[in-house]
């Protein structure tokens, strides 16, 4: 992964990275996804949850009660967080909301955001994810500037917005560990957790 594409994936330059559907597929073995709160329009989980709610930048779905929209509904809240500046206001959510959770995260054991997130259980996931993202495709055109081949867009400088017209592919593989964090869950949930995603990593579980 290019130091572009790492400054965007961390930083708050854009939260455009989504989900990839085998971590999706492992989550709904655990219990089916009845809220995605930062769901991303073009993201696969949008056709699986029972509610999203998709907002504005970082925050879209910290304002919303969790507990409260999912309360008549079987299922889990699914949470793929901006990973840039937002992310401690949105380990604050995970904390605070009573529900239960699964959420995908950088493996940053050592930051007060994660402590604050407390995790009931989690899997240290192998290798280095590949996220998926809507992109611009630049090529350099005969007259001055760049072309994408996607949304037939001419432009001074390769934008790093998403591409409206791309289909999501992957990334390059993450240039940090990923973590898949279980929040909020009763002993069956927990117990399917370790059942189905010690085949993606090492589990830890919370001793209180």
């Amino acid at each position: 992964m290019n130091g572009d594409t790492m400054k965007t994936l961390m930083g708050s330059e854009s939260a455009e990275y989504l989900t990839p559907g085998w971590i999706l597929d492992a989550v709904e073995k655990v219990a089916p996804i009845a809220l995605d709160p930062c769901a991303h329009k073009r993201s696969d989980v949008y056709g699986r949850a029972m509610v999203t709610i998709v907002g504005s930048g970082d925050l879209g779905g910290l304002s919303a009660s969790w507990s409260n929209m999912i309360a008549t509904r079987l299922g889990l809240v699914f949470i793929n967080p901006p990973y840039g500046r937002a992310l401690k206001l949105w380990a604050a959510k995970m904390a605070a909301e009573p529900c239960p959770q699964i959420a995908l995260v950088p493996a940053r054991v050592d930051t007060g955001w994660w402590r604050q997130m407390n995790p009931d259980a989690w899997c240290a996931l192998s290798g280095r994810v590949k996220f998926l993202s809507c992109q611009h495709e630049w090529g350099v055109t005969n007259r001055k500037g760049y072309h994408c081949q996607h949304c037939d867009q001419y432009v001074d400088e390769p934008l790093k917005t998403e591409c409206l017209a791309a289909a999501p592919s992957e990334t390059d593989p993450a240039p940090f560990p990923s973590a898949i964090c279980l929040m909020h869950a009763d002993d069956a949930m927990r117990a399917r957790f370790v059942q189905v995603f010690k085949e993606h990593g090492p589990i830890y579980v919370r001793v209180d």
